[in-house]
């Protein structure tokens, strides 16, 4: 189900994720300069545009929890259709292949949780003012239709935790070694 994506010949090598890429940012910067609204690339090298996402198994939207008292900003993906706490902001960086997400809710940028653990290990939240490592994230494309997976500071991929129950059902865990239905996404422009 899942296209193998070959190997990378060096740091810039012309791979399957480098050629979709740079075809996303060349979309990304002609739509950005054509669209009312749409954040502008902070150099020709980055590309940024309004989104919304998707979880490709359970059909969710990803939401900001802003009203999360104990992990302000969690991403979960839970909603039925795209509201405030459902808008990101994603800008990807040609130069190193990655992209940020930011939440457009509460402007804050989605970091991996490096530190926490147990069951909260890699959570993905909307927290962060700054770009740092733990706000990177990396692109991976899958032979569903429209459909990416992502990975995330852990170099793991960005999983939907559908196991789980309350206020954690559907919390986004950059937590799989291996793409499968709960990480898979899919990007959709606002």
């Amino acid at each position: 189900m899942i296209r193998k994506l070959g190997t990378m010949r060096g740091r810039r090598g012309n791979t399957p994720v480098r050629r979709r890429l740079n075809a996303f940012g060349a979309v990304l910067v002609a739509l950005s300069a054509s669209m009312v609204g749409v954040a502008q690339p902070a150099s020709a090298d980055v590309a940024c545009l309004k989104m919304y996402i998707v979880n490709g198994y359970t059909g969710h939207v990803v939401s900001a929890e802003l009203g999360d008292t104990r992990f302000p900003g969690m991403l979960r993906a839970r909603a039925g259709s795209v509201g405030p706490w459902e808008k990101f902001e994603r800008c990807i960086d040609q130069n190193t292949d990655t992209f940020t997400l930011r939440s457009l809710a509460n402007n804050r940028y989605v970091s991996v949780e490096m530190n926490y653990t147990g069951s909260y290990k890699y959570m993905l939240r909307a927290r962060a003012t700054t770009v740092g490592p733990w706000e990177r994230f990396k692109l991976y494309p899958t032979t569903s239709y429209y459909m990416d997976a992502f990975k995330g500071s852990s170099n793991l991929f960005v999983s939907t935790e559908m196991s789980y129950s309350g206020s954690d059902k559907y919390m986004l865990r950059a937590r799989a070694a291996s793409m499968g239905e709960w990480e898979i996404y899919r990007f959709g422009v606002l």
